[in-house]
């Protein structure tokens, strides 16, 4: 079928040199005429063997030409404030850096989720007007969900866990356990075992 081909015919080809332009234009409200959205192709690396080029996309953002994305071969960039806006699932199957989340719904994970200073210096903190809550299941009749304190792969502080098999709960410090709650109404301090009526 057809093509649509812009090509730069330059004696010194240099990076970042403009390769063309695609432009959409209309008229404003007073009949001037202005550059709505337009696609620019660009070069990157003008190195032979290691050529790299750029779509760049601007359009009128608040009055002003803001460019609000770039396409590069590593990278799709989203500019000068522009957001994502996703309806439907987003599949990632990398690494995923993210400075601020805000969750408006449920979030499932099937597998580990490991968050690096995600609270900062500050903890956990759970705010909002009914009654803030963690919830942590296993759909496993045989397991335990955990929460532990400090590093659980080598040198765990403590450690808070319920085992569905037998309906327990323990509390660890130190690599032993400390307090122990069963679903009969036990409670076992140490090797001490107490009856709460």
């Amino acid at each position: 079928g057809p093509e649509l081909k812009l090509f730069r015919n330059s004696a010194s080809p240099a990076n970042a040199d403009y390769l063309g332009q695609l432009k959409f234009a209309g008229e404003s409200s007073t009949g001037v005429e202005r550059n709505y959205a337009k696609i620019t192709g660009k070069i990157l690396d003008v190195t032979n063997g290691s050529e790299d080029g750029i779509l760049e996309f601007a359009h009128i953002k608040g009055g002003s030409q803001t460019i609000t994305g770039r396409w590069r071969s590593d990278s799709l960039q989203l500019l000068n404030g522009t957001n994502l806006t996703i309806n439907g699932d987003l599949d990632v199957d990398r690494h995923t850096n993210l400075d601020n989340v805000n969750i408006a719904g449920v979030t499932t994970s099937t597998g580990n989720i490991y968050a690096d200073n995600f609270f900062g210096n500050s903890g956990l903190t759970l705010n909002n007007n009914g009654n803030p809550s963690i919830n942590i299941t296993s759909t496993s009749t045989t397991g335990s969900s955990r929460i532990h304190f400090g590093d659980p792969d080598s040198g765990v502080v403590g450690k808070i866990y319920y085992v569905h098999d037998g309906d327990y709960m323990h509390f660890n410090t130190a690599y032993g356990e400390r307090l122990r709650i069963t679903s009969g109404g036990q409670v076992r301090i140490g090797n001490s075992d107490i009856t709460v009526q």
